[in-house]
């Protein structure tokens, strides 16, 4: 944030929904940033490999779709079990009982 905003009295200032609005909007466009910098990258080798151009509009909205639906096949009864087992060995290198 203080990227774009230089003095961060005017974000401390602000009531915290603009002050959230701001961070959500920072934060988008740090994640496009990234997107493009990487679609550069992939730009470069679909010319240099011959594969299929894709535009950063679409490469954007694929790598937006894939961070808000994760993959995940985990039932909720076995991720409860996988945190059981990190609690388990947790209290037993503090040397504690479970």
């Amino acid at each position: 944030m203080l990227s774009r905003y230089s003095n961060i009295d005017y974000i401390l200032k602000s009531n915290w929904q603009q002050g959230y609005k701001q961070y959500s909007k920072c934060k988008e466009k740090e994640f496009e940033k990234c997107a493009w910098d990487k679609w550069l990258i992939d730009y470069q080798i679909m010319q240099s490999n011959g594969q299929k151009y894709i535009t950063f509009e679409k490469f954007l909205k694929d790598i937006k779709s894939k961070s808000q639906n994760p993959k995940n096949n985990k039932t909720n009864e076995q991720i409860l079990e996988e945190m059981e087992k990190v609690k388990q060995l947790h209290c037993q290198q503090k040397g504690g009982v479970n």
